[in-house]
């Protein structure tokens, strides 16, 4: 849970979560009486696109905003099932 992980009010949280919905960072759906918080990518995306036109000018080097290093530190590439894990050697230094 959340709430428990970082020490908010169960009722607190929820209303904060609301808010994200409602401005289209998150994306909700119940499933009984839980409620499931997803991020919504598209919304995301709009708000880092308006961030980078109004704030740097549409240059997102003026930020020290590198795109490559956002989506590899958020989103790092899935490994196809098709791929073997790699062996790594074992070896200890003396």
């Amino acid at each position: 849970m959340i709430a428990d992980t970082i020490g908010a009010p169960h009722n607190t949280l929820s209303s904060h979560l609301a808010i994200l919905v409602r401005a289209g960072l998150l994306r909700s759906t119940r499933e009984g009486r839980t409620i499931i918080y997803r991020s919504n990518v598209e919304g995301m995306r709009a708000v880092i696109g308006f961030l980078i036109s109004e704030c740097c000018d549409g240059h997102p080097e003026l930020c020290n905003l590198v795109v490559e290093d956002v989506s590899k530190a958020c989103c790092p590439p899935a490994k196809s099932r098709s791929q073997a894990p790699s062996k790594k050697s074992s070896k200890r230094k003396a």
